[in-house]
């Protein structure tokens, strides 16, 4: 006890005296604190405390947390679910909210930042802990959550009158001879313990205490401090008349004659349980803070003053081993001696607040990664006098997640299948090889289709073509020189890209012959072989070519052996000129046929998996050729774009898919590809907003699909386009995501409506392991940015039912329905 009086202080666990008291008699005291109150309300970075139970729902708060939320009372917060102070915009259960919520409930402690909504509906910012509070069995009984402002803003001026006229109300008196005899009591008093006047009146004061005190020498000393003229002012655990502890924040003062002779004792005291059992209740919880949290405190230049248990645990240290030292200790030498590392540190004396995940090295150089909160404490004047930090250790999910993110980052650049190098990787390699190719040096790439693939995959099953490309990318590697890049680009077609420091004719030839040899000897799959072939088309820079303008001549000279035969090589020279010729007649024919309306649409339904509807379809378009067939779009919409007739070909698009909606339900979403070049079109989005309000066709009933090009142009404008497209209302769709290209990271670059998976992952799911991590990888990253997942290419139930529960939305492929024109 640090009882208060002139000459001596007594301990007793029956009272327990504050730090500061205010005699009743000092108004001037009292005036003072208030301010101090005040001023404590309105400081900035303010943090408060917020008591819950385990489904949510508001137990207690401190005034703090009253204030950060602009209620008055507590009774407006308690009973009230957390979802109730969710920024509106935000009330579907941000998903952090949730997973936060479910670690603290699981035992664990969390730190995180989010926003929030006061009773104004005004956003603040809030830096939470949350910490699970135990009961006796080990389940968690509440949460116990510290929250600091971190809106920025100066606390709003709201007037504290109920805490200032707590200070104020009546208090209880009570009148004793100097023997402890009870004179008199108010009301006041008397409604506190339960008792009449009649009941204590000539009753000694240790009626209020228990026997053990009341025969106490301290209880003695008490009284006789009293009796020899000396006040005690502190805090006391009394009992009311049915036994009950009652908390009082009291002072006794010695009323003396005009001698200066005690006669009588005045008593002048305010009940204090109820905030007695919240301060316990608070101890506890800053306790289980504590024991929950690393924390450490600091001196204003960063030495450490002292580190509990869990702090000392995470970074291998005894006390004695970081007590006095520099928080430095804890970074490495280049973050030491930055200018960030300095200005971390004034902005702690400048009593500002540091919150963030950080990279810090224990004993031995052991890399701990912490979530802290930097937290500076003010004195009574409001001047920064130390920094308390709290702490989580997140080192096991930091490794986690970087683990992850490199598994992913892998996948998205290498063939699943075959471990490849997929397209994505071939380009980041090809752009530098093409730079670095000259006529000393000659830069050759092969494309490679496999013959007859398709026969050994209908004829023997996935699960046979899946070990046919393994050995045909094992043989192909065998057949290569260790600086050469193989890559598999999806489906039976792989490139080479291979330097020739020698004479490059020959050698291109020779590793040409030897991929189209090795591909020709049978391959043994189990019990059953097959004999397949390749067709190989080869284009040679030696220097200024572009990667579209290698792979261009490559897939020309592809064409070519596909064209005459297959399984040979061939090389892109002039006598492929027929080719170019035959292109120009296309680029010429295609120009009419698109002004005359000559090509048509065709469409593949799109069938939700939940529900097995039909939700929509994909708009394909088709040219038939009255001499040449049907010319697929993959050979037409190139040159479309090269010759700048892609804008009609897409309104043209348009206009037949507006005309065909008409007579199908409004619910039906037609997905309608658009080319990178439309987007760079400045009338793109106008005509198109032009042609659907003259149709009367809401936009909300078609979604426009793009490919990843679009994301990896360095043109802005792309992304601005989409950006309006999605303002008025038109869905917006990730086009063969997986195809090669994909990156997961490109997800984040524009937030699409739907992210549809390629048909090749979806081929090799039934009978590739590796495929399904992938494919559910990519579903639950879509579903986490809010965007949807349909499956393309499915072809068998098995497929469909795999799709439906890696938690893909949609499907379209043969399984549900081939491309067929409305009647």
């Amino acid at each position: 006890m640090n009882q208060k009086h002139t000459k001596t202080g007594n301990r007793s666990p029956s009272y327990r005296p504050t730090a500061s008291a205010i005699p009743p008699g000092d108004r001037f005291g009292i005036m003072r604190r208030e301010r101090r109150i005040a001023r404590s309300i309105s400081a900035p970075g303010m943090i408060g405390m917020i008591t819950m139970s385990p489904d949510g729902q508001v137990l207690d708060v401190d005034a703090a947390m009253l204030r950060i939320f602009s209620y008055g009372k507590i009774e407006d917060m308690v009973g009230k679910h957390r979802s109730a102070f969710w920024k509106p915009a935000d009330f579907d259960a941000p998903r952090d909210d949730v997973d936060y919520w479910n670690q603290v409930l699981e035992g664990v402690p969390a730190c995180f930042q989010r926003r929030y909504a006061d009773q104004s509906g005004e956003s603040i910012w809030l830096e939470v802990t949350a910490v699970p509070i135990f009961d006796k069995h080990g389940g968690v009984a509440k949460v116990a959550c510290v929250a600091r402002d971190v809106t920025g803003e100066t606390a709003r001026d709201v007037e504290r009158e109920g805490h200032v006229e707590a200070i104020r109300k009546a208090m209880a008196v009570t009148e004793f001879a100097l023997d402890g005899t009870i004179i008199d009591a108010n009301d006041t008093f008397l409604a506190i313990f339960g008792y009449d006047l009649d009941d204590v009146k000539g009753k000694h004061h240790s009626i209020f205490v228990d026997e053990e005190f009341a025969s106490s020498r301290e209880y003695s000393v008490f009284w006789t401090s009293l009796q020899n003229g000396f006040h005690q002012v502190s805090q006391f655990k009394r009992l009311g008349k049915d036994g009950r502890e009652i908390w009082l924040q009291a002072s006794y003062s010695p009323i003396c004659t005009p001698t200066g002779e005690p006669f009588k004792i005045v008593k002048f005291s305010t009940e204090i349980t109820a905030q007695k059992i919240k301060d316990s209740d608070r101890e506890s919880q800053i306790a289980a803070i504590q024991k929950s949290l690393a924390v450490a405190e600091f001196d204003l230049d960063g030495t450490i003053l002292g580190a509990n248990e869990n702090f000392l645990s995470a970074f291998a240290y005894d006390l004695e081993d970081v007590k006095g030292k520099h928080h430095s200790m804890f970074v490495g030498d280049e973050v030491a001696g930055s200018s960030d590392y300095r200005s971390f540190w004034s902005s702690l004396r400048a009593g500002l607040h540091q919150s963030a995940q950080f990279l810090r090295y224990g004993k031995n150089g052991k890399e701990v990664w912490i979530e802290a909160t930097y937290n500076p404490i003010l004195d009574p004047s409001g001047v920064p006098y130390k920094v308390v930090k709290f702490a989580t250790d997140i080192t096991q999910r930091k490794h986690f997640e970087e683990a992850r993110q490199s598994e992913v980052e892998y996948a998205a650049y290498h063939d699943v299948l075959t471990g490849l190098v997929n397209r994505a990787g071939m380009e980041e390699r090809l752009g530098e090889m093409c730079s670095q190719a000259t006529m000393e040096a000659a830069l050759a790439v092969m494309l490679v289709d496999l013959d007859g693939f398709k026969s050994v995959n209908d004829t023997f099953g996935h699960a046979a073509g899946d070990a046919l490309l393994v050995q045909v990318a094992s043989r192909l590697s065998e057949s290569l020189r260790v600086d050469d890049l193989l890559v598999r680009l999806g489906g039976d077609e792989f490139a080479v890209c291979l330097k020739t420091d020698d004479d490059p004719d020959v050698a291109v030839r020779s590793a040409a012959s030897r991929i189209v040899a090795e591909l020709q000897r049978p391959f043994e799959l189990g019990d059953i072989t097959v004999s397949i072939g390749a067709s190989v088309g080869v284009a040679v820079t030696h220097g200024g070519a572009t990667v579209s303008d290698v792979l261009r001549d490559a897939d020309t000279a592809l064409y070519h052996v596909k064209e005459n035969g297959k399984n040979a090589y061939r090389i892109f020279d002039t006598v492929l000129l027929d080719a170019v010729t035959m292109r120009r007649r296309i680029e010429k024919e295609l120009s009419a046929a698109i002004r005359k309306g000559l090509l048509d649409v065709a469409y593949q339904p799109v069938v939700e998996l939940k529900s097995g509807e039909v939700i929509g379809a994909e708009a394909l378009c088709h040219w038939q050729h009255p001499a040449l067939g049907d010319v697929p779009p993959s050979t037409f919409v190139p040159i479309a774009e090269e010759t700048g007739h892609i804008a009609e070909l897409g309104m043209l698009v348009v206009d037949k898919v507006l005309a065909d909606m008409r007579s199908w339900p409004i619910s039906h979403v037609i997905a309608v590809n658009i080319s990178p070049k439309q987007l760079e079109d400045d009338h793109f989005v106008e005509e198109v907003a032009k042609r659907f309000e003259a149709a009367g066709i809401e936009p909300n009933r078609v979604e426009f699909e793009v490919t990843e090009t679009v994301l990896l142009d360095s043109n802005p404008k792309m992304l601005t386009v989409l950006h309006s497209l999605k303002e008025l209302g038109f869905g917006t769709a990730l086009d063969d995501f997986g195809t090669g290209y994909s990156s997961l990271s490109y997800l984040k670059l524009f937030p699409f409506d739907r992210v549809k998976i390629d048909r090749s992952f979806v081929a090799d799911i039934a009978s590739n392991e590796t495929s399904a991590p992938i494919v559910t990888a990519v579903t639950q990253l879509a579903h986490a940015l809010n965007m949807r997942v349909t499956a393309e290419g499915v072809e068998t139930a098995e497929q469909m039912e795999f799709v439906r529960a890696t938690g893909c939305d949609a499907a379209q492929g043969y399984y549900f329905g081939r491309p067929t024109k409305k009647e």
